[in-house]
């Protein structure tokens, strides 16, 4: 691949993934277009506090300060509201020296401790805050360790917070590469679908001028079919997996995404090889269809948020869609 061609299409992807982050991101309050997230677990039990409420982790600057401190005392909130404290030396003290638990009604913890720093005696001031096991799917190759980057880069730990998205606001994910597999046991179920398109009736159904888009398009043969079913087609599948594989279904790998909708925009045709202009279109199908899904107030198109280009340049080689000449 030339210098020239191998900067433009640097350009392309970038100029395509800027465009698409450019994309006024409209919050909206109707809860019809708000995407669902997918309840787990672990998520049903941050609904609890986050931290123990009427207790205050609270460091003095020192052990002798924190002695010389009364069991009961009031302090002034910053609202000049006065608040009552039981104090306490905990065990912890021992490794801590001027760590004390401060007892204070539990609709005042917060209060309490944006008092307390504002006391120079005082070094830091902070909830009790609740912990817990980081959720870990049972999808085996993850169990197995097979996965190792995951918990690496923290995925558990993010997955506390959220696994994904459900319903017609989730998020997608479009991924400019080969097919994907879409009848993969690990993608099936976050194969993202067309909401405005009617599968094989021949018709642009959305009016965005592509046929039968139904769960992308594919821009090697101009038409709606993105997987060809051959062995050879496999690098999009592989990405989607670490992208958005079902987590904790029992079943093969686990992506940073349990609950996503992968967009399948194929440029690259089964031996591996595509052009940059079709990679161009690919990035201009996703952020149309962005534009599309704010402009109809979520009706058609995609809340498609992130791209994934998984590919580059490199010596000429056959192929059987281009006659390069051998090297």
């Amino acid at each position: 691949m030339s210098t020239y061609i191998r900067t433009a299409l640097i350009l392309a992807v970038c100029l395509g993934l800027l465009v698409l982050a450019s994309v006024s991101f409209t919050v909206r309050s109707d809860a019809k277009h708000a995407p669902t997230q997918q309840v787990t677990p672990s998520q049903k039990k941050q609904r609890l506090p986050s931290y123990v409420p009427g207790e205050v982790l609270v460091r003095y600057r020192s052990e002798p300060i924190a002695h010389s401190k009364s069991t009961s005392m009031r302090i002034a909130a910053l609202d000049g509201t006065l608040l009552s404290l039981s104090v306490e030396r905990p065990r912890a003290a021992d490794l801590l020296p001027g760590l004390r638990l401060a007892r204070v009604a539990p609709e005042d913890t917060l209060k309490t401790i944006a008092a307390l720093r504002q006391n120079p005696e005082v070094l830091s001031a902070e909830p009790n805050y609740i912990l817990r096991a980081d959720i870990n799917p049972n999808d085996p190759r993850f169990v197995s360790n097979e996965q190792y980057a995951l918990p690496l880069m923290g995925a558990p730990q993010a997955w506390d917070t959220r696994t994904g998205s459900t319903g017609a606001g989730r998020v997608v994910i479009g991924v400019i590469d080969q097919g994907i597999d879409f009848n993969h046991q690990d993608l099936a179920a976050n194969i993202w679908i067309n909401p405005g398109e009617i599968a094989g009736n021949g018709i642009d159904d959305d009016g965005n001028g592509f046929t039968d888009d139904v769960r992308g398009f594919n821009f090697v043969n101009n038409n709606g079919t993105t997987f060809s079913g051959s062995a050879t087609e496999d690098h999009a599948t592989h990405v989607s997996g670490i992208a958005g594989a079902v987590g904790n279904n029992g079943v093969g790998v686990v992506g940073v995404n349990w609950s996503v909708g992968l967009m399948s925009l194929k440029f690259l045709d089964q031996d591996g090889f595509g052009d940059t202009l079709d990679a161009i279109d690919a990035i201009h199908y996703a952020t149309m269809m962005r534009n599309l899904w704010e402009s109809t107030g979520h009706t058609k198109g995609a809340n498609i948020r992130v791209l994934n280009a998984s590919f580059g340049g490199g010596s000429l080689r056959r192929s059987n869609r281009y006659d390069w000449p051998a090297s």
